[in-house]
C-alpha cells in the first residue's frame, strides 16, 4: 500500500519553509506581525502566543483562579473530550467536574449541565469539538446566575465565525491550538485570547516569566516542517504511519508538558500561513459537506453537528456508526482502501488511568460519552482530499 490519506493536516510547501527561514533571519519581513493578524482575525483585545494549546489553557486557569474565591476550584468539561484539556486542569491544581455529552451535537447534554452543583465551579469550558461550535445561548442561560468563567476552547475551530463573532471569543477567555492537524499549524503552539482587562493583566505578568525556545528548538522545528511537508502527502504518509515509535494517532494523557512562549521561528510561520486560513477552512467545509451528502443516504451512519448553524468548519468529519462492530469494520475497510479513519480519544475522561483523585465527583456513568467512544470515527477534510477520494470513501462505506 503506497497510498494512504492522512486523517488531518495543513499542507506546507518547501517554498513556504524557505520563506519562513528567511523571515526568521531577517532576509524578508512580514507586512504585519502574527499577533496583530490574530487580533484582527478574532477581534480580541489581548492575544498571547504560547508553545501549545495546553499551555494557553493552563496559564488561563491559573490566572482565572486568582480572580475567584478560594473555594472555586472545579472546572466543568465534557465527559469525552481532548485529554490535553484534563491535563491542563490537573496541572493548574484544580478539580475536574464531568458533564455528559450529546453524541449528535458533540456538545454538553444541557439537561445534565443544569443539574450540577455550581458552588465550587470556577469555570465551564465549551469544547467546540471538530469545529462544531457549542450552543452558547444554552450555556449562558444555565450559567447566568452562577459566578463562573466561561472558557471558549477553540483548539479545533480557528477561523469559525458565529453571528459575527469568532469562535474562541464567545466566553470570558478562549484559546486555540497551532499543533499538527489543526486549522492553522506551526507544528506546535497555542494562542490565548481575552477582552477582560483584569484577567489580561494577570496573564501578561504570568507569560512574561516564561522562557522562549532557543536556537536548537528552532532547528528541530525546521526539520519538523520539512518532514511534515514531505510525509503529509497521501503518496508518502504510509511510511511514517508504519513506524510505531512515532505514535501517530495515539492519544496520551500527560500533565507534565513543557510550558513556554511560542518560538520566534513559529511566530514567523504563523504570520505567513494565517493569510491562507480562510481558503483552507473553506476547502474543509466544502469537503465535509460533500462527504456528508454522500454518507447520509446510505442509511447506516449519522453525522454529528449537522443541525448546527451553517458555516461549520469540520476540522475532521465525525461519523457515528450504529455500533462498535460496524465502526471497527468501517475503519478497517477504509484503511484497506487507502484512507486513515481515526477513532479519536479512546476512553471517556473518567477512565484515564490515575485520573480519579483529580475528579470532583466519581458519580455518573456518562452514556453519551461512552457511545462516542464505541461508535465514532472521523474522515479527513483537508486540502489533499479530492473528489475522487470522496467518491471512493462513500463507495467503501456503502459496503460496510
Amino acid at each position: 500500500m503506497f497510498y494512504l490519506m492522512p486523517p488531518s493536516g495543513t499542507p506546507i510547501s518547501i517554498k513556504d519553509i524557505a520563506k519562513i527561514i528567511a523571515l526568521r533571519v531577517g532576509l524578508e519581513k512580514l507586512d504585519e506581525p502574527f499577533t496583530r493578524k490574530l487580533k484582527r482575525l478574532t477581534g480580541s483585545k489581548h492575544v498571547w502566543l504560547l508553545n501549545s494549546g495546553r499551555t494557553a489553557l493552563l496559564v488561563m486557569l491559573r490566572e482565572v483562579s486568582r480572580l475567584a474565591r478560594p473555594e472555586k476550584n472545579e472546572v466543568v468539561i465534557p465527559s469525552w473530550t481532548c485529554y490535553s484539556v484534563a491535563a491542563s486542569i490537573v496541572r493548574a491544581g484544580l478539580k475536574i467536574r464531568l458533564v455528559d455529552i450529546d453524541p449528535m451535537t458533540m456538545d454538553y447534554d444541557y439537561n445534565k449541565l443544569r443539574k450540577i452543583d455550581f458552588n465550587h465551579v470556577l469555570a465551564v469550558i465549551a469544547s467546540n469539538l471538530f469545529g462544531i461550535v457549542s450552543d452558547w445561548s444554552k450555556l449562558r442561560a444555565i450559567t447566568k446566575e452562577e459566578s463562573v468563567f466561561l472558557i471558549d476552547d477553540a483548539a479545533q475551530a480557528l477561523g469559525t465565525i458565529v453571528n459575527g463573532r469568532a469562535a474562541g471569543t464567545l466566553g470570558d477567555a478562549g484559546f486555540y491550538s497551532l499543533d499538527r492537524g489543526k486549522n492553522l499549524s506551526t507544528c506546535a503552539g497555542g494562542v490565548l485570547v481575552t477582552d477582560n482587562d483584569d484577567l489580561g493583566r494577570y496573564i501578561e505578568e504570568a507569560i512574561e516569566s516564561l522562557p522562549t525556545p532557543g536556537i536548537i528548538s528552532e532547528v528541530v522545528t525546521v526539520l519538523k516542517f520539512f518532514l511534515h511537508s514531505m510525509f503529509l502527502r497521501p503518496r508518502c504518509y504510509w511510511f511514517p504511519n508504519m513506524l510505531p515509535f512515532l505514535g501517530l494517532g495515539e492519544t496520551i494523557y500527560d500533565d507534565h508538558f513543557s510550558v513556554a512562549k511560542l518560538g520566534r521561528l513559529q511566530q514567523c510561520a504563523g504570520g505567513l500561513l494565517i493569510d491562507r486560513l480562510n481558503m483552507l477552512n473553506s476547502q474543509r467545509s466544502a469537503c465535509a459537506l460533500k462527504i456528508a451528502e454522500g454518507v447520509r443516504p446510505l442509511g447506516k451512519f449519522e453525522i454529528p453537528g449537522s443541525q448546527a448553524a451553517t458555516g461549520t468548519i469540520y476540522l475532521r468529519l465525525p461519523v457515528l456508526a450504529a455500533d462498535q462492530a460496524m465502526r471497527d469494520r468501517a475503519v478497517r475497510f477504509l484503511r484497506k482502501g487507502g484512507f486513515t479513519a481515526v477513532t479519536m480519544y479512546p476512553a471517556i475522561i473518567r477512565e484515564i488511568r490515575g485520573i480519579e483523585p483529580q475528579l470532583a465527583s466519581l458519580k455518573g456513568d456518562y452514556p453519551g460519552g461512552r457511545q462516542i467512544v464505541a461508535r465514532l470515527f472521523t474522515l479527513p477534510t483537508h486540502a489533499y482530499v479530492r473528489q475522487n477520494d470522496i467518491d471512493i470513501i462513500i463507495a467503501i462505506l456503502n459496503e460496510v
